[in-house]
């Protein structure tokens, strides 16, 4: 937990604790993949490397040091997110609208738009709901339009 919340505020701040963290940087740099994957994808690597030498028992720590020091650093750079951003797309977005309001108590912002490719006219709906509440806002959705197009994004704050 401290080196996962150390190598998060070092990478916070720009700095890196050298070994694999300067390749995850360099990853980070040229391609926008999040630091705490890059570090954790790069030194899979390695451990998968060692495996050929050490033992399973080894390698298996090694693996839950790997995934707790990038989850505690995750935290540290980017925060605990509960909450999700929704995009619904939909030709019958009214009954979606108020089922959203009135079951799951969230306020829904609408856009009439155009699509790109078929240039139908659709609503496009979008709100922020807690994580714990995607499967709810599932069901919803695929019981009143089963062809409406939904996104789900991840919010770091609301």
């Amino acid at each position: 937990m401290l080196y996962g919340f150390g190598t998060g505020t070092i990478h916070r701040f720009g700095g890196t604790i050298g070994d694999t963290s300067v390749t995850a940087s360099i990853i980070y740099n040229r391609s926008g993949f999040p630091m705490s994957q890059s570090s954790l994808f790069t030194d899979l690597l390695i451990i998968v490397l060692a495996s050929l030498v050490f033992s399973a028992k080894t390698l298996l720590l090694a693996v839950i040091s790997l995934v707790l020091v990038g989850i505690f650093s995750e935290c540290v750079l980017e925060g605990t997110s509960q909450t999700r951003t929704l995009t619904i797309i939909s030709k019958n977005p009214g009954p979606i609208r108020e089922a959203i309001m009135n079951e799951l108590h969230r306020g829904v912002s609408h856009w009439n738009i155009v699509g790109g490719y078929s240039g139908d006219q659709r609503t496009m709906l979008f709100f922020a709901v807690l994580r714990s509440r995607i499967y709810d806002m599932k069901i919803i959705v695929s019981r009143i339009d089963p062809d409406a197009f939904v996104v789900v994004g991840v919010s770091q704050q609301a």
